[in-house]
């Protein structure tokens, strides 16, 4: 379910600029422009954005502010956009796992958890002057920007997200989970509050990647929780 476009396969080409959604969409995979794109495709929003409400039906749910899924081999870029529409998950059922939700993009990249040896496929993902205004919650992980990065190449250039995050699992103030890619973060902020099991400011869990950060700050207030109750409060940067 989405917007615009619903869904494409693969070697896909999708280009939307001066536009916009605002109403209410509800599926078991939505995105506000963009639904599921299949692997080896390209993507570009310009200065367009999401308002409105977007919730699902099922305990599985794969969530994004602009777009909901890229796959592999694929190229995404976002220039000038935002979205201001509550993304809402039920609180019910044991699929926390499942659950993956993004301010712009619920996930890029490779399905599976982690990269085998050697298995590098080449996404990009460039993410400039724009931002996340609105509250978001989700029964699984949570990123202020990006859900799952699982990736080569990134960018996250003049991009911020101001939107209270409550998840339950992984939550980050950009991005949840950042997985297999070179990572280069600027003039980037959250400011949001969030609250989550693993908590932090801009990117909650990495794995197998080349950050690197500058002029880039969290200010939103962190608080970490077990499942039985609150266990420790923080704030961090990264």
């Amino acid at each position: 379910v989405a917007g615009i476009v619903a869904g494409a396969n693969r070697r896909s080409v999708i280009s939307i600029s001066n536009s916009y959604v605002d109403m209410t969409l509800v599926g078991e995979e939505v995105g506000g422009l963009v639904g599921r794109v299949s692997d080896s495709s390209y993507v570009s929003v310009r200065n367009s954005h999401h308002s409105g409400l977007i919730t699902h039906y099922r305990d599985v749910a794969l969530l994004g502010g602009l777009i909901e899924c890229v796959g592999p081999r694929s190229v995404v870029k976002i220039y000038g956009s935002y979205n201001e529409g509550i993304i809402h998950t039920f609180n019910y059922g044991s699929q926390e796992d499942s659950v993956s939700v993004g301010g712009l993009v619920g996930r890029l990249g490779k399905y599976y958890e982690v990269f085998a040896a050697n298995e590098k496929y080449v996404d990009t993902l460039i993410i400039e002057n724009s931002y996340n205004v609105a509250t978001m919650d989700s029964r699984g992980e949570m990123g202020g920007l990006v859900g799952r990065l699982f990736g080569k190449y990134s960018v996250i250039r003049n991009s911020y997200n101001t939107g209270k995050l409550n998840g339950l699992t992984y939550v980050g103030g950009l991005v949840a989970w950042l997985s297999g890619t070179q990572m280069n973060m600027s003039n980037s902020y959250n400011s949001g509050a969030l609250r989550g099991e693993m908590v932090a400011g801009l990117i909650s869990r990495i794995e197998d990647a080349d950050l690197n950060i500058s002029a880039s700050y969290n200010t939103g207030d962190a608080v970490a929780f077990d499942r039985g109750g609150y266990n420790i409060t923080y704030a961090s940067g990264f």
